[in-house]
Order: structure tokens, then sequence, then C-alpha cells
């Protein structure tokens, strides 16, 4: 057996634990939520009202072909979500069963996506439910001896992350492009020109809630996106570099980096400063005019890319989930 829990149990086991929180809310509730086949949650009559959650059926995602062997797998997992109610108060079983169907269906209507930590890692897993034909009903429960049919509910959980124990380094990002034309492989390669990512003019459309900061860089009074840099040159070492934010005026972000090796991939790093937002958007022709703020390399004694970001959080406003958005990336990169 494992030592650890892998990421598919443990989606499957916060599944459970998250809808034994909702069911049982209430002053007066006792509902037990068990993880398993129908057949081990049938009540002895002194067990309290039982939910059996059935993961009958695993399935891949099909939009996955680019995936590497050993970076994060999706999967679709189904469930049957079962009541085996008890006369308790005056009230039949039968009844039981569809007030506890009723509750499910209400909480996963409610809330349908769920924030799950992984390994260190956030993943949103959605709730879908799904509709079972009575062929696919007699075959589910044909499998479960002499457990009587019950009223139940199937549910789509996706995407269930498949983390593994080493992850795959990923490789640094496109910073410029450049092409070139010559008549056959003999001749001299022609010097390329790059030609890096332009800002243009935007505006925050800070109206929808889930509206994203834009950010620049902001060199010499010049808008960038992408900046390439050689390490221990004169222009690295005398670099002033600043970033331009705009979004919603009065509302704050936090600027985060990314920073890539060829050793370990892509590392997410803490929060290096908060910032204001001054301004609702970004024009190339008026950088003389912005608010900015200075920033500092993550590192510049060796090669390899930093990304920046300004993540934006709040409280969703249907449910009050908190989320995080970012920003478009702004790209360094340092060769030798």
């Amino acid at each position: 057996m494992p030592v650890t829990a892998s990421s598919l149990s443990q989606i499957c086991r916060e599944i459970v634990d998250q809808l034994s929180i909702a069911l049982n809310s209430g002053d007066d509730s006792e509902v037990q939520v068990i993880l398993g086949n129908p057949s081990n949650a049938k009540p002895d009559g002194s067990s309290p009202h039982q939910v059996n959650v059935f993961y009958y059926q695993f399935l891949p995602f099909e939009y996955a072909a680019d995936s590497l062997p050993d970076s994060v797998g999706y999967m679709r997992i189904h469930c049957l979500i079962t009541p085996f109610g008890i006369l308790d108060e005056g009230i039949g079983a039968g009844e039981h069963d569809l007030r506890i169907l009723a509750e499910v269906v209400r909480i996963f209507q409610q809330s349908p996506v769920f924030s799950i930590e992984v390994n260190g890692s956030a993943f949103h897993i959605q709730v879908i439910m799904q509709s079972l034909g009575i062929e696919q009903i007699s075959q589910l429960w044909g499998t479960q001896g002499d457990v009587v049919y019950r009223p139940s509910l199937a549910y789509e959980i996706s995407l269930a992350p498949i983390v593994p124990s080493e992850m795959a380094v990923l490789s640094p990002l496109v910073g410029s492009l450049g092409l070139a034309v010559q008549p056959n492989l003999e001749a001299e390669i022609p010097t390329v020109a790059s030609v890096f990512p332009q800002v243009f003019s935007s505006t925050v459309d800070s109206s929808m809630q889930a509206w994203q900061p834009r950010i620049c860089w902001v060199i010499a009074r010049e808008c960038q996106q992408s900046l390439i840099f050689e390490v221990a040159s004169p222009a690295l070492a005398s670099l002033d570099l600043s970033v331009w934010v705009a979004g919603e005026v009065g509302t704050t972000v936090a600027l985060h980096w990314d920073v890539w090796d060829s050793s370990s991939g892509w590392q997410s790093q803490a929060a290096v400063a908060t910032v204001s937002i001054t301004e609702q958007g970004i024009d190339p022709q008026k950088v003389a005019l912005a608010t900015t703020n200075s920033v500092i390399l993550p590192f510049i004694d060796h090669p390899g890319q930093a990304v920046l970001y300004a993540v934006r959080s709040y409280n969703r406003g249907a449910d009050g989930v908190p989320v995080s958005v970012r920003s478009n990336p702004l790209l360094v990169n340092l060769y030798v």
C-alpha cells in the first residue's frame, strides 16, 4: 500500500468530507457520509442517516494529447450518491431519502466549484449532475449483491488532477521572434533580427467582477513586455526597472515572480510588493505621465527567465468564494 494518499484519492476524499460538512451544518442534523460501495452503507437500525458516495468510473480527459508523461494529468470521475435514511421522529426512511437527495442537489447547485489543494497546488474541481438511463442504473445496482435499489444521484467530478511524484521540468518561454531566409543549408546563416511583442493601448473594463489587471515594463520612458540581457553586462548592471499597473482605480494588487532555470523549471515565489492602482488603462503614448513602481529582478548572476504578474484577489459575489486572477505576464530573459 502507498505510504501517502495519491492526488486522485485526495480529491475523492475531499469531496466526501465537504459534502459531510455541508449536510451536517444544521443544529439537529446527523448524516454520516461514507466512501465506498452501496453495500457498505446499509443501516443496521441503530446507525444515523447515511449517504454513500460510490466512485464507479474514471475516464481520461479528452483534450490532453500534448501533456508530458511527468506533467499533471486530468481525469473525469463519475460517482453515485445514495441516501440510506432511517425511521426518525415519525418520518419514514423513504421520505428521509428524498430529503437528503434534495439537500445534496441544493449543495452542489449552490456551490458546484470546489477549490482543493493537492501537494501544495490549488485546483478548481467542478461537480456536474449527470442523467443515468434505466440500463445504466440496472448495471450499477446489479453489481451490489442483495442491496435493494434506492433513489440515487449521479455526478461527474472534473477535472481531477493526477499529480506525479516528480514534476516535468517545463521549458522556458519565447521572448522574441525572428525570421531568416537563405537559398540552401550550406549558405552562411544570416543574423536574425528579433522582434519583441509590442505594448498596445488598452483600458481595463472594471465593470466585470473578474477583471484582470494590465501591466507593462517601463524603461527609459518606453513600454515593453519582454526584455533580454546578458549576464554581467553593463546594461543589466545599470538596469532601472519599473512596472506600470492598470485596473480599477483605488484597488490593490500583489506583484509575484515566477522564475525558471534549466534544472528545476518554473517555480513560483511569494509576493514581493503590493501596488495601489491609480490608472484605468495603459497608453504607450502617455508613458511619461504614468505612475510606475520600481521592481528588482529575483536574480542577475546566472542565466534563466523571470516572469512578473500582478495578482488580484477578491471574493466572488455569487457565493463568496475567494478568487485570484493574474495579469498578463512580463518576461525577463538572462543569457550568457
